[in-house]
């Protein structure tokens, strides 16, 4: 009786509109779902004018996917409201029951989970009894430890051109959090430890790079100051070493080649102090206008942004010819996030598709070595797969005589794979070992002698351009 009476309930609400937020998390949950693309990157393409609300609700959503499809099935909820979309029913649910926002639409489908909130928390508790644990965050834990994935913790990049390290620091100690501090240097397995062992409003300063702040696993700092005002990123720290591997001294000319959302971008300019020249490029006017957001926030002055294909840009030509560096992270399968819907997955390791993925990896680094002035070139992917990294890597040196790879990041203890000759000169990382996400990094450094001979190729390139134009 008491089931029923719910289902009756629901279906008497009114025909008003769902919020424009949830709907859009819904329709990005759904592409995820569909393998089209990764959270970030859907958020970042679809308009709305707070993308940093609708990506912590498509982020917080995932990250209790699993809960509430075992709850949605304890309450029997899609087999009764057949109407009722699923990835809409996820959004919602979590704000309501987890994230505790009372829901106030008069919609259909927020009336169904507002109705069908005694039978969910009662799916709650017996889920909770059945895992011997007190709350959600812990089932959430037990849930990735049983799929073989990490917990990993919250990493923090200080955006050193609006604020300093210590102005941070000292914020987050007046919010209520408290630094733990380690005797430098301490063995790997010590430091694991402690960042795993860390306790809410806790913080460690990385011992790798002074500008990265690690928090427990989950922390929430989406709504403080330092966030809205761009003075911390929310950036895994395995995605700012291609950064860190290009290293752009103050006052040089780089090229983003594939630079939305931004992210490397500002860092790439906090680097460089904001002094020298950025260009962002992109294909998508839509990502690009992502960029513009996040640069003109960070505070970046040193940006231009380009909307184009890079494989398509003439390194013959200004500006492009007088590129020093090229920061090259192209698109990838992203087998080495943690997060991802498919992690783990064949979906991310399918051969057909990491085919493709490589064969367009090599063509845009083959066309980075083109460019006449360029000294140092970044290839890095967020895969763990060997045909996407060392694979590519191997295919373009046996093409180029003109670059050789270099050594990066000496501190970082996990290289590229042994069985290639030039494995120890990439960097890797690993969730399970270094506790990020799955990220590969090599550095090429043109071979000084070429840049002359190269130059010179270019201004007969271009001499025989105008030559065909005029005639």
């Amino acid at each position: 009786m008491e089931e029923d009476s719910v289902v009756k309930k629901a279906h008497l609400s009114k025909n008003e509109r769902v919020p424009r937020l949830y709907k859009q998390a819904a329709r990005i949950l759904k592409q995820i779902d569909e393998k089209k693309g990764s959270a970030r990157g859907l958020v970042f393409t679809m308009k709305h004018c707070n993308k940093k609300k609708l990506y912590a609700v498509v982020s917080q959503t995932l990250k209790y996917k699993h809960i509430l499809n075992k709850v949605f099935e304890h309450a029997q909820l899609f087999e009764k409201e057949t109407r009722l979309d699923q990835f809409l029913a996820l959004v919602l649910a979590y704000q309501h029951l987890i994230a505790g926002r009372k829901l106030s639409s008069q919609s259909k489908p927020v009336q169904m989970i507002i109705e069908y909130c005694p039978l969910l928390q009662k799916g709650f508790k017996k889920i909770l009894r059945k895992a011997n644990v007190k709350n959600v965050e812990d089932l959430v834990n037990n849930d990735l430890e049983k799929e073989g994935r990490v917990s990993l913790p919250r990493y923090v990049r200080i955006n050193t051109i609006n604020t300093s390290i210590n102005n941070v620091i000292q914020q987050l100690e007046s919010d209520g959090f408290v630094e733990v501090k380690l005797d430098h240097p301490v063995s790997l397995e010590r430091y694991k430890s402690t960042i795993l062992n860390l306790e809410k409003q806790q913080f460690l300063q990385d011992q790798d790079f002074p500008d990265v702040l690690i928090l427990p696993h989950g922390t929430d700092l989406q709504n403080s100051s330092l966030y809205d005002n761009a003075n911390i990123f929310l950036q895994d720290k395995s995605s700012s070493l291609a950064v860190r591997a290009l290293n752009p001294p103050p006052g040089s000319f780089v090229l983003d080649a594939c630079a939305a959302p931004g992210m490397k971008t500002v860092h790439l300019a906090a680097l460089m102090e904001n002094k020298g020249k950025i260009l962002a490029v992109d294909m998508s006017s839509e990502r690009l206008g992502t960029v513009k957001e996040m640069v003109h926030l960070a505070g970046v002055t040193s940006c231009e942004t380009h909307c184009a294909d890079f494989s398509s840009l003439d390194p013959a030509v200004e500006p492009f010819s007088s590129v020093e560096y090229i920061l090259l992270d192209p698109s990838c399968s992203g087998s080495g996030i943690v997060n991802r819907l498919d992690y783990g997955s064949s979906e991310t390791s399918a051969p057909s598709r990491i085919r493709k993925l490589a064969w367009f990896q090599k063509q845009l680094l083959s066309h980075s070595f083109t460019f006449p002035n360029v000294k140092r070139i970044v290839y890095s992917t967020c895969s763990i797969n060997q045909e996407e990294n060392e694979e590519v890597i191997k295919t373009v040196l046996e093409t180029t005589k003109d670059f050789a790879l270099e050594e990066i990041i000496p501190q970082w203890p996990t290289r590229g794979l042994p069985e290639f000759d030039f494995g120890s000169l990439c960097v890797r990382s690993y969730p399970e070992e270094n506790l990020t996400n799955g990220f590969f990094v090599a550095a090429f450094q043109r071979i000084q002698p070429c840049i002359e001979e190269l130059s010179e190729k270019c201004k007969k390139k271009k001499s025989k351009k105008e030559k065909k134009k005029s005639t």
